[in-house]
């Protein structure tokens, strides 16, 4: 496969990872203090990580990373509904990934998406173990009841997240 169609694919992986680390700190932040948005935070740090491999990836193989961000699940109504939403948008990476390591035929650029489809099923199970948690938690949206500092605060905490991971873009190479 040429050059710039494994920089179309990797950059499709791209722009979900952005969907992912959005839907998932929204979750998080959403769902406030606690072991679960932690853990929720924690993968997103860690799809921030994909993220950031994936652009390098495609830099140096002489493209330009897309900034886009792929599709979001936002519905649901409770915290067990966007687990259930997080694990449908982890599947979707898996497929995706599985796809693009047989279309590709690189061996160091299929071992850098094996790590990441790796890293995917186990989200895909932590979210499957959140669903029952969210349940038997009765966790809920906290959003409305906040005090404005505090959805400041989360805010700043989104856009100090994306200041890390997009520095690396707009720094000369």
């Amino acid at each position: 496969m040429d050059k710039d169609k494994i920089i179309a694919l990797l950059n499709q992986d791209l722009e979900g990872e952005h969907a992912a680390i959005i839907q998932y700190l929204v979750h998080a932040y959403a769902m406030g203090e606690g072991e679960m948005a932690c853990e929720i935070e924690a993968i997103a740090r860690e799809e921030m990580r994909h993220f950031d491999w994936l652009a390098e990836t495609i830099v140096s193989l002489g493209g330009a990373p897309s900034l886009e961000r792929g599709d979001m699940r936002k519905g649901g109504e409770s915290v067990p509904d966007w687990m259930n939403n997080d694990v449908l948008q982890e599947k979707d990476a898996i497929t995706l990934y599985e796809e693009h390591i047989k279309a590709i035929g690189d061996p160091k650029i299929e071992r850098l998406l094996q790590r990441i489809l790796s890293d995917e099923k186990s989200h895909r199970g932590d979210f499957e173990h959140f669903v029952t948690k969210a349940q038997k938690e009765s966790l809920r949206d906290l959003r409305g009841s906040r005090q404005d500092k505090i959805a400041q605060f989360l805010n700043w905490g989104i856009e100090h997240e994306y200041t890390v991971i997009f520095s690396i873009f707009s720094t000369p190479i």
